[in-house]
């Protein structure tokens, strides 16, 4: 599961890459940085990857989940720092949503 989200998460980086100035090093994988202050990614740019994300995630799994939830801002590391921790984020919630199914 791990792998395939993160790779979800990766192709949702390459397609906004695209009308970035600045690109995110998404050939990093894991360690690809998402929203510090290094990157060239806006506030705005920030909220439709995670909503492209959001969608690829429910696409794949059948469960929606939001990222940026009360949770998920009030964290002291931020999911959103880089690719890996994004990536252990989103399926956490996943299998809290699934637990939650059963």
């Amino acid at each position: 599961m791990k792998q395939k989200i993160q790779q979800l998460i990766i192709d949702a980086i390459n397609e906004i890459n695209e009308t970035l100035d600045t690109p995110l090093q998404s050939e990093l994988g894991s360690k690809c940085s998402i929203y510090e202050q290094s990157t060239g990614l806006d506030s705005m740019s920030l909220v439709s990857l995670i909503v492209n994300i959001e969608q690829r995630l429910e696409d794949e799994y059948g469960v929606g989940v939001i990222l940026a939830n009360e949770k998920s801002m009030s964290q002291r590391n931020s999911p959103f720092r880089n690719v890996e921790a994004l990536t252990a984020h989103a399926q956490q919630l996943l299998e809290e949503e699934e637990a939650l199914n059963v």
